[in-house]
């Protein structure tokens, strides 16, 4: 299909469903991943002329599947800028092959959870240290969000003002006497990495992947999503990162959770600048840290509305 075609669909969505914003058309019909890769794949200074960001998503789209350098049909003369290895790593191939699960015993559910704090997948941090003697439980109160993250986690939570919602002086103690107020997890509930084309093994952490890989689509069901359902009461989502509040944001809309869904800025210690953006320290330099700042502002007006 050439992209006039494709921009004319996607406009024709509009008067079809009235009800629903063209944004969330453009979800639907890209799968998710376009917005993830915007930034990177057209040029900063054509990008800042747009006022219509999600034609120039389709149009973003459409040079990742089909790999050319084109011209928006709305005659704002600009070229999309592209990597050719960042258009090879977007094929939609099978990636299962590419993809090594390690099993992180991180299986306790707290059935008794007010609030739920979701990251990707567990971490080295998480999966170092002995786990000898220790109960499920333990494990999980031990190495949830260990690391260097744990101190950014406690102190965008309690910004958002997670500990007034619960009940509690500060977010700290739910690594320790409150744990049982709070269910930690991970959307992939074990330690997931990816052989890259060099044979290098890293931390998996491109969601858009998952809807490419039945191994991963199937520790979603399995893990997070099953797990989901045992939990006694509606439960407040809490997405560490763009991507899982953005999946969550979807598992929402599905109906596949129950609750309502806020964001964080990722609390690794390799993200501090947008962590002091999220707690209002940093005027937010780019859209990324901009996110940060609406995602806070979001969680308060939706904290301050709860009664748990």
């Amino acid at each position: 299909m050439a992209l006039p075609q494709v921009l004319r669909l996607y406009d024709a969505t509009e008067g079809v469903l009235r009800n629903q914003r063209r944004e969330d058309v453009l979800r639907d019909i890209i799968i998710g991943f376009v917005e993830r890769f915007f930034d990177t794949i057209i040029n900063k200074n054509v990008r800042n002329r747009f006022v219509n960001r999600s034609r120039v998503s389709v149009a973003c789209f459409y040079v990742i599947t089909n790999g050319h350098e084109i011209i928006d049909s709305t005659k704002i003369v600009v070229s999309l800028r592209y990597d050719s290895k960042l258009i090879k790593s977007l094929d939609m191939r099978n990636y299962d092959d590419n993809i090594v699960i390690e099993p992180a015993e991180l299986d306790y559910v707290n059935s008794k959870a007010k609030v739920v704090i979701v990251g990707i997948t567990p971490g080295n941090s998480q999966m170092s240290g002995s786990r000898d003697r220790l109960s499920l439980r333990e494990i999980k109160r031990i190495y949830a969000f260990a690391g260097s993250m744990r101190p950014n986690l406690i102190n965008m939570l309690d910004y958002i003002g997670i500990n007034k919602l619960i009940g509690i002086k500060s977010c700290r103690s739910l690594w320790e006497q409150d744990f049982d107020e709070v269910d930690m997890t991970s959307l992939l509930k074990d330690a997931v990495y990816e052989i890259k084309s060099n044979g290098k093994k890293t931390m998996f952490n491109d969601l858009s992947k998952i809807a490419k890989s039945m191994k991963l689509q199937n520790l979603l069901e399995n893990g997070f999503l099953k797990n989901s359902k045992m939990y006694e009461r509606e439960v407040l989502y809490i997405g560490c990162g763009p991507g899982v509040y953005e999946v969550l944001k979807m598992l929402q809309l599905e109906g596949k959770i129950k609750g309502p869904v806020v964001g964080i800025a990722h609390p690794s210690g390799a993200n501090a600048g947008r962590v002091k953006s999220y707690l209002g320290i940093k005027e937010p330099i780019d859209p990324s840290y901009q996110w940060c700042v609406d995602r806070a502002e979001e969680a308060k007006r939706i904290i301050n509305q709860l009664s748990i």
